[in-house]
């Protein structure tokens, strides 16, 4: 896994968000996986810490699989120019239905997910359940970088007041995110109208978050 660490903070340090989202009408670039409005979006999300010194990357073909649709679709081309710069290779881009992301996940290797979070699953519980949980966990619980994700999410559910819930989440969100398991890449602007669990008053902000995360070390 330690190889997948100097890869993120490779990519932290040496992707261009701007050219990434630009000419895309509503892209803007993300510092958090969650933007405005969301339950788990935290206005206060920073990485204090001073990044690490990163070693040189060595120059290989990256594969990385996602799920074809919306804006993972929309940004591949511009994704992988700036992947292309970094690495030195063309990277490799494998489609597969989110229905079938952990079935292929198992049965094959992979450097990076780029996935997504839309107004359709602005419900903190069950993102936090699709990142840290599960048999393939996008997130792993244990190992280089972790800080026991798995139990930090049991303990945050225990809490019977919702809001300590939720902040003890922005937390394990934020520690994910600063220690080099996911890395936001874009937030979309739309409008988004009648989500219940969604603060609109922060609408038109965005309504989907384009994140890395390694999937190929375990």
């Amino acid at each position: 896994n330690a190889e997948g660490f100097q890869l993120f903070q490779a990519l932290r340090k040496e992707l261009d968000l701007r050219t990434v989202a630009a000419g895309l009408s509503g892209f803007a670039p993300a510092k958090q996986l969650f933007p405005s409005g969301y339950p788990l979006h935290d206005p206060k999300m920073a990485c204090a810490e001073t990044p690490p010194a990163v070693a040189p990357l060595t120059k290989r073909r990256l594969r990385i699989i996602y799920s074809p649709g919306g804006a993972t679709s929309t940004i591949r081309d511009k994704l992988a120019g700036e992947l292309r710069r970094i690495t030195g290779d063309e990277p490799e881009f494998v489609a597969v239905p989110l229905q079938n992301l952990e079935q292929a996940l198992n049965q094959d290797d992979y450097d990076l997910y780029v996935g997504t979070v839309g107004l359709a699953d602005p419900d903190p519980e069950g993102v936090m359940s699709f990142y840290f949980e599960g048999e393939n966990p996008i997130v792993p619980s244990s190992g280089f970088g972790s800080t026991a994700f798995l139990t930090r999410l049991d303990q945050a559910r225990r809490h019977a007041n919702a809001a300590d819930r939720l902040n003890e989440m922005r937390s394990i969100v934020k520690d994910a995110v600063c220690s080099g398991h996911l890395l936001p890449l874009i937030h979309l602007s739309t409008v988004g109208v009648a989500r219940p669990d969604i603060d609109l008053s922060h609408v038109p902000s965005s309504d989907e978050s384009v994140t890395f995360s390694k999937v190929r070390f375990r």
